[in-house]
């Protein structure tokens, strides 16, 4: 009897000590290498995170604000512009920047002094240095570029509005000029620096794209007396109002009956622009520094 509990604590202690080496090379195989990458992992899902804000932040301000070489700056009375890259460097300063870091309308000119956030930092241990996880795209004025943008407008798809757009061009005539093409999309790419000191991982390039498309229609786009322009397009009598049929009403104006039809009595395709309700207007003086 005493042989047999000594030859089960000896079975006991043996199975103990198999279970402290399983243990052993677990931790040092996969526990130890996860909880390295989970800090890592966190901060590529943040990555992704901020190149789906940036998306979202480009088509809009492509709604709001015309390219160049819009057709729509014809008519507009408001050159209301930004470029791909003032776009781009407003990304940059005002997504991946710190939470800290202060907001205004001169970030459009190109990478300014906003630090990226902490989530985009990490710890090299190759040179023991703190730097940022993006990989530049290029560089403008000594600072470097972390955003790649791309953006386009389109004419919505479907059969209906084709249609639509044939009868617009054809109210064109006089001088209707809506913006057909709604459809803004933007694509932000975001690339990251390789972890070149995890063996696995070298050669692998890691990079968020995504795109982001809104649908929405022109009417507001230049302002009211933009709006103005479009909806006296659709009146016939717009077509009247040229030099020439002035000097012709002028001319007839001459005869003593018809001095009333005289080109200042007569204002041809007038429209008014509907105003803003009264208790919706400030009294005071709204100032802006």
């Amino acid at each position: 009897m005493i042989f047999h509990n000594f030859q089960s604590g000896l079975i006991l202690s043996r199975q103990g000590g198999a279970a402290w080496a399983e243990f052993i090379v677990v931790a040092g195989f996969v526990l130890v290498p996860m909880f390295t990458l989970i800090p890592m992992v966190g901060k590529y899902i943040d990555t992704r995170h901020k190149a789906e804000q940036a998306a979202r932040y480009a088509s809009w301000e492509r709604t709001a604000w015309f390219e160049p070489g819009n057709k729509m700056l014809n008519t507009a009375p408001i050159k209301a512009v930004k470029t791909k890259d003032q776009i781009r460097y407003e990304v940059q300063a005002r997504i991946l920047a710190g939470a800290d870091e202060s907001i205004h309308s001169g970030q459009g000119i190109g990478p300014g002094k906003e630090k990226t956030d902490v989530m985009q930092n990490f710890s090299n241990r190759n040179t023991g240095k703190y730097e940022t996880l993006l990989k530049a795209f290029g560089k403008k004025s000594n600072k470097d570029v972390y955003i790649a943008h791309t953006s386009k407008q389109d004419e919505p798809p479907g059969g209906v509005n084709k249609g639509i757009n044939q009868i617009l061009k054809v109210a064109g005539i006089g001088g209707f000029d809506l913006n057909t093409k709604g459809l803004y999309t933007s694509r932000i790419k975001i690339d990251v620096l390789e972890p070149d000191w995890f063996k696995e991982f070298s050669g692998v390039d890691v990079a968020f794209s995504t795109h982001h498309t809104l649908l929405t229609d022109g009417w507001g786009a230049g302002g009211t007396e933009h709006n103005k322009e479009l909806v006296q397009g659709l009146l016939p009598t717009k077509l009247f109002d040229n030099k020439a049929f002035d000097a012709a009403l002028d001319i007839i104006s001459i005869v003593p009956i018809a001095k009333e039809l005289k080109s200042s009595s007569l204002v041809f395709g007038h429209v008014d622009v509907e105003q803003v309700p009264g208790h919706r207007l400030s009294k005071g003086k709204v100032k802006y520094k």
